[in-house]
């Protein structure tokens, strides 16, 4: 079995933390998630196939005696080729190309960028030889040379919809919106039936903070293909990252429901994402339930004597707890009499004292949110959404 280097796949220094191969893990996986549906076959193994070491790599680096082992298997490998298999000194682009394939899946992308290379100068007008040398370019950080190199796969064969989509995601890499959707929708006119076109979209717009855009993209396809993991997965994304853009952000970077417009859109956008049955992510599912859970606190009417001492003190909130008593209190048996207008008085005096007991320590969570914005961050009564 080739041996395969999780700190190249995860585009990670060797010294990285537990926290940045987490996050590394999470943003590779959402990268090649959308690749399984990709229009050419081949991409679409290699990108079952990174998903495979993605998990692999997750259990390695993250378990202290298997990164030690791993580390010192690949501190004795030679470095020019993580492969173990030398670089052919000749041929056409067909075996330049199988070469730079076998590279790429043991994840030594300088080998594979040189043989896609000799492959495009082997063949000039060989539209896949410039997609797999884009591939390794852009493996290796290389981007604007990628997006040439892909550019160049997309002029010699026009009718392709896998350079499109590869293209797109380039762009999408790097954050270029525009060029990535242009790219996408050039895409979908290529395949329209393909709806790994509709997911890559919704992606670009969620990412670029067109939730509503993106979610219209998404249900679109859902309805189109019932039940699809990719399009359920990519939905999944939009409805989580749909809430935290309508609410109100926090300095620390989080997000914050803080009325009551907020709370009902975030509930009925949870409450579609529960309907999504087929994510396979437990990791997404897991974000998902729990903002569920949190959105849905935001309408349920909470005590607020918590907030109010983080907010004021002890003191302050104990003398007004007293102040409303004794009122009540004297509410109450002040109009304590056996006539009709006492025994009335006294009903009146119970009402208005239970709807301001009631409207003044009851309180529902995106209300006692609004109040403590700007108050202690540990606040525990803050609904603080942002995963």
């Amino acid at each position: 079995m080739a041996f395969v280097d999780y700190y190249a796949i995860l585009e990670i220094a060797p010294t990285a933390s537990d926290e940045e191969v987490a996050a590394a893990v999470k943003q590779q996986r959402r990268t090649w998630a959308k690749r399984q549906g990709h229009p050419d076959q081949q991409r679409r193994h290699e990108a079952e196939e990174r998903i495979g070491q993605l998990a692999q790599a997750e259990r390695v680096l993250l378990d202290p005696a298997r990164r030690r082992e791993f580390d010192q298997t690949r501190s004795n490998r030679p470095h020019t080729s993580a492969s173990g298999s030398p670089v052919p000194s000749g041929g056409d682009a067909g075996d330049w190309l199988a070469r730079a394939r076998q590279f790429i899946e043991a994840g030594d992308f300088n080998s594979a960028n040189y043989a896609a290379r000799e492959a495009t100068q082997a063949e000039p007008q060989n539209g896949w030889a410039w997609a797999t040398r884009a591939e390794t370019s852009d493996q290796l950080g290389n981007h604007r040379d990628a997006v040439f190199e892909m550019s160049e796969a997309a002029r010699i064969d026009p009718s392709e919809p896998s350079h499109q989509f590869d293209l797109g995601t380039l762009y999408e890499g790097a954050g270029e919106w525009t060029p990535a959707l242009a790219a996408f929708n050039k895409g979908k006119e290529l395949d329209p039936s393909n709806p790994l076109f509709d997911v890559a979209i919704g992606s670009v717009l969620t990412q670029s903070g067109k939730g509503t855009e993106a979610i219209r993209v998404l249900e679109t396809a859902n309805a189109e293909h019932p039940g699809l993991e990719l399009v359920h997965y990519y939905l999944g994304i939009a409805y989580h990252d749909a809430v935290i853009e309508l609410s109100t952000p926090l300095p620390d970077g989080m997000s914050i429901i803080t009325t009551a417009e907020q709370a009902q859109r975030a509930v009925g956008l949870m409450d579609k994402a529960a309907k999504l049955t087929n994510i396979n992510d437990k990791e997404l599912e897991t974000e998902l339930r729990d903002m569920r859970r949190e959105v849905q606190a935001t309408l349920k009417p909470e005590w607020v004597f918590r907030s109010w001492i983080d907010q004021y003190g002890v003191g302050p909130v104990l003398c007004m707890a007293l102040c409303i008593g004794y009122l009540w209190f004297m509410l109450l048996i002040a109009p304590a009499s056996g006539e009709p207008a006492g025994i009335l008085g006294t009903a009146a005096a119970v009402g208005v004292a239970y709807l301001a007991f009631n409207h003044l320590l009851r309180q529902p969570g995106w209300k006692i949110n609004q109040r403590a914005v700007g108050g202690p961050t540990a606040n525990p009564l803050r609904q603080r959404i942002g995963l």
